[in-house]
Formats: C-alpha cells, structure tokens, sequence
C-alpha cells in the first residue's frame, strides 16, 4: 500500500516580529481583563481583524473573560454582549491569544501551522495574525478530564486525529525541531546558577527501583541522556512525520453537546467531537514518539496545583486492549500508512518533559 500525504499550497504568513510590540502587548494583557487599557486594545484588535459590528463597539461592551490552560500564551475569550447584533458574517466571539514566551522563529512556524490547519478544518479557524499574538474561532467546548482523555473511546478519536496529522505535508523545516528545543533548553539550564551543581535524585512522584536511578542528576547528566535518546530514536525505525508532540488532556477540546461515556462519545454528530489545539511544540518528528505520547499522558494528570503541577498515575498505562482501540482509530483513518507502530518510543516521552518542566521552573 502507498503512504499518501495531504499537501498544501504554500500559504504566505506575514509575522512582524517587532520586539517592542511583542513586550507591550504582553506587559500589557498580564493586567486583569476588567484594565481600562487591556478593554481598549482589545476593542483596536477585534475592530481591525473581526470587522463588521465589532467597528462601532464601544469600549464598555467588550466582554472579556480569560480562558484557562495556557502556557506559553495568555488567552482571552472575547465576546458581543447578548443586545448586540451582527451585520454581516463577523464572529460573535473569538479566541484571543498573547504571546508570552515564543521568539520570532517560533512564531512564525506555529502561526504558518495554524493557518494551514484551519484551512483543513483540523483547528480553530484563523481570523486575524498581528505582531504578539493571533485571533481565531472560539470553538464552545471545554477541555477533557484525565478521566475522559483515558476513556478507550476518547483513544479512538485521538487516533484518528493524529492519522490525518501526521499525513500532511507541512511548509516547514524537516529537521526535527523538538529535538533543537530541548538542547536548547539544557544549555539555558548551564547558564543559571542554580544549575551549576548537583542535586540529589528524589522519587516522590513514582514508584520506581531507586537502584535503577541516578543517585544525583546534573545538566551534563540530562546532555548525556539527550544523546542516548537521539541514539534510540535513530534505531527504532520510526518515520518522521509531521506531529502535533504535545498531545494531552488540556489540549483536546471537547465540543458543547458531546459526553464521554463508557459506551461512546455521544451527542451531536455535525462536527468531530474532539478538536486538538496548541500546535507550538509541533514539527517534523518521530512518529512513534506523538502515537506513545499519549499513553504516557494518560499517566500524568495535570490538576495538581502545587509543584510540579502534576501526578504520577502509573496505574492508568492504558491495557492492551485499551492501545487496540487507540491504534485501531489511527487505521481507520489512515489505512494506508504502513509503518511499523513501535512501543519502543514510550520512554523517551517523559525524558523529553522533564526538561521542559525543570526550565518553567528555573527560566521563567
């Protein structure tokens, strides 16, 4: 059978990357969204990029309401008050994203993706790109539960998502871009202080045999490991395709009118019931390491709120026939993708977060 690619025309994206707006805006939207001057901009930003009613709004009838769960980025729903009537096809709402902690090169690559994307219908519809930050399709839904996001059913849609993913053929560098981020993340590390020594290896989170650990951990002893890791993934035989590499509960939007129950997703059937979100960690990777991510995902569960915001629920790896349903959603989407799905991949999940957690942490 023939791995087939969707590909798309080369769609130009205008990015400025004029620092200063950039620091403005997100000095700016890290006041309460009730500032006078957060309303204003807000108001200039939906007038230039939404148009129609949103041209004779006034400042004082822009709702505003931040939208939990974002980390590199400060995101806002922004609203028409209910007495308010559109005149043409505008929104009546739209996501509004800040970039907080994104460079240039890393917006502009995550801003091409979004573009592309919403032209396939696989994200939020792109409305508006301005230097700092974007507005799109506020999509009603809410974010899964760990619960719902280990639901054997909930596995089969996310197949099915990461099958149509991992077959488009994106405009952007086939160098697998995670791999740069985490390096460079280690050598940030070298250059604070509180990193210039060793500590000693705990194991509060999982259950594991300490004989098997580190007895203390350095940042030469994460370097050490990335080229181990570098090493496993050139000998799994994994293809690289395009991935989405952040695939977890608080990326995946459950859309208004859908349940997840022990039978199905049900609810409406005008839409997929599931919308994966937040592209910024994407890039051309192993395929094996997107497909085992989630299992590792279903093992950590984001609503602790205390350091390091997560819990270890090594219990929850999903059984084998819980990975048949996830894997069988994948192939019906794709049946022609003829890669070998390797479990090997797994490991190398966790050792990638762990250094994106140890710099939230300490560079922040």
């Amino acid at each position: 059978m023939q791995h087939c690619q969707e590909s798309f025309d080369t769609v130009p994206v205008a990015v400025n990357s004029n620092h200063s707006e950039y620091k403005n805006l997100k000095e700016l939207f890290s006041q309460p969204p009730s500032t006078a001057a957060v309303l204003e901009r807000t108001r200039e930003l939906c007038a230039t990029y939404l148009g129609g009613i949103w041209e004779t709004l006034r400042t004082d009838q822009i709702m505003l309401k931040v939208q939990e769960g974002g980390l590199n980025n400060f995101n806002f729903v922004v609203r028409l008050p209910d007495d308010v009537q559109t005149v043409e096809n505008e929104p009546r709402s739209a996501l509004l994203r800040i970039y907080c902690n994104m460079d240039a090169d890393e917006v502009t690559v995550e801003t091409a993706i979004v573009a592309l994307l919403s032209q396939r219908s696989l994200g939020p519809h792109l409305l508006g790109i301005f230097p700092g930050g974007r507005l799109e399709q506020f999509i009603p839904s809410r974010i899964l539960t760990n619960k719902e996001f280990c639901n054997p059913h909930v596995a089969y849609e996310v197949g099915r998502i990461l099958a149509h993913v991992h077959s488009l053929d994106m405009p952007i560098t086939r160098r697998p871009r995670l791999m740069d981020i985490v390096e460079g993340l280690i050598e940030r590390l070298r250059r604070t202080e509180r990193w210039t020594k060793a500590y000693k290896m705990h194991t509060t989170l999982a259950k594991v045999d300490a004989a098997l650990c580190p007895e203390r951990i350095t940042v030469d002893l994460f370097a050490e490991e990335l080229e181990l890791v570098k090493k496993c993934f050139k000998k799994s035989g994994s293809p690289i395709v395009f991935s989405n590499n952040d695939v977890h509960e608080g990326n995946l939007l459950l859309r208004d009118g859908v349940e997840v129950t022990d039978k199905g997703l049900r609810g409406r059937k005008d839409a997929d019931p599931l919308v994966l979100i937040d592209y910024e960690y994407a890039s051309y990777y192993y395929r094996g390491f997107d497909l085992c991510h989630y299992c590792v995902e279903c093992c950590q569960d984001n609503t602790n709120k205390s350091w390091p915001y997560y819990n270890i629920m090594q219990r929850q790896w999903p059984t084998e026939q819980h990975q048949r349903m996830y894997i069988g959603g994948y192939l019906d989407k794709a049946d022609e993708v003829r890669f070998r799905v390797s479990e090997s991949s797994s490991s190398r999940a966790p050792f990638m977060w762990t250094y994106i957690t140890v710099m939230r942490k300490d560079i922040s």
